[in-house]
């Protein structure tokens, strides 16, 4: 017993003269195209977590910690005034308490088995080429 499953496609009147018509203008072409498989794997991204206390300024206003977080490596900023486009009140000045360098999972998408196939493509060509107006 074969597992194939065979299907007919049915096209509408209309749908067979779009496709026809839309086909009219161009060639069927034989190309080497890359075609690859591709999966989603974990991988480990390293990142910098700065974490800052507020020592001046309207820190009753503004949260007392803030922790910006940086892809890779990075440097963090010794001191910075945040403030609240919102509130009226003066910037909070926040001084730099604590760096850590750390490692977190993040998803990607690798191709994997790639190979070079022969495909048939579609060449659409420009319609003044088939007897439209040239620009």
């Amino acid at each position: 017993m074969s597992n194939t499953k065979e299907s007919l496609i049915h096209l509408s009147q209309p749908d067979f003269h779009d496709q026809i018509t839309s086909q009219s203008c161009g060639y069927w072409d034989e190309r080497l195209v890359r075609v690859c498989d591709y999966r989603t794997v974990l991988v480990d991204e390293p990142y910098t977590a700065c974490h800052y206390n507020c020592v001046g300024g309207a820190c009753g206003y503004y949260p007392q910690t803030l922790t910006r977080t940086h892809h890779g490596n990075h440097s963090c900023v010794v001191s910075f005034n945040y403030r609240d486009n919102i509130a009226p009140v003066p910037a909070g000045v926040y001084q730099l308490v604590q760096t850590e360098q750390r490692i977190r999972q993040v998803e990607r998408t690798e191709e994997y088995n790639c190979r070079m196939e022969h495909r048939m493509v579609w060449v659409q060509l420009p319609p003044w080429h088939c007897g439209g107006i040239h620009p």
